[in-house]
């Protein structure tokens, strides 16, 4: 027979185990997986400048990458913390992790000053100077729209727009390549138009504005 106080030891730290996996897993769904194919706009400049199949330059496009992806973990996290109350009185956004109260905000906070810390750390590792900076504006303009300029009208659309541009530049900073102003020329409406198909929805709808990509 098993102690009572051995018994109560392995209980303890059996529920340890499973609160963290609880936590880990709301930390993951607060990162919005499903959006994480949208940093695969890094791909864009080395694939139109055909050097996507050098290895080095491979390397650097997956980790500018994995920047961008956790540079949005970031993002989203702070969104949610801002928007907890709101999200509380949406009937599908309440199920959201801060929201619901399986992350708690300081975590979510947490989370987000990680994330943003390893993002800019791996644009640094990459020797891009200018995907470190890619980055930053990613964060910067991201974390304005989560604090309040998403409400501002025109304003919205500008920002959301500049997060898909700055994917597609930081992989071009990331591969060593000079974007031609055609290539920009074409990027640019794409990003503005994906943002106005988005944006459109909800205010059809009569619910609020989305959160950043």
């Amino acid at each position: 027979m098993i102690p009572p106080a051995e018994a109560a030891e392995a209980t303890a730290a059996q529920a340890a185990r499973s609160s963290g996996g609880r936590r880990l897993r709301a930390m993951i769904q607060t990162s919005r997986p499903r959006q994480w194919p949208k940093n695969l706009l890094v791909v864009a400049a080395p694939l139109a400048g055909g050097v996507l199949d050098r290895p080095a330059v491979l390397a650097r496009v997956v980790l500018a990458g994995a920047a961008f992806l956790l540079a949005s973990a970031a993002v989203y996290a702070v969104n949610d913390v801002a928007d907890a109350e709101r999200d509380r009185a949406h009937p599908a956004k309440r199920a959201r992790p801060v929201a619901s109260g399986a992350l708690p905000p300081r975590h979510a906070l947490a989370l987000a000053v990680g994330c943003a810390a390893l993002a800019l750390g791996a644009g640094l590792a990459s020797g891009a100077p200018l995907l470190s900076a890619a980055v930053a504006g990613y964060l910067a303009i991201s974390f304005l729209y989560s604090l309040g300029l998403k409400h501002v009208p025109g304003v919205e659309a500008v920002l959301v727009a500049s997060g898909f541009l700055l994917r597609v530049l930081g992989g071009a900073a990331a591969s060593r390549i000079e974007p031609s102003g055609w290539f920009l020329l074409v990027w640019r409406p794409c990003g503005t138009a994906r943002c106005c198909a988005r944006t459109a929805r909800p205010c059809c709808a009569g619910a609020s504005s989305p959160p950043p990509r």
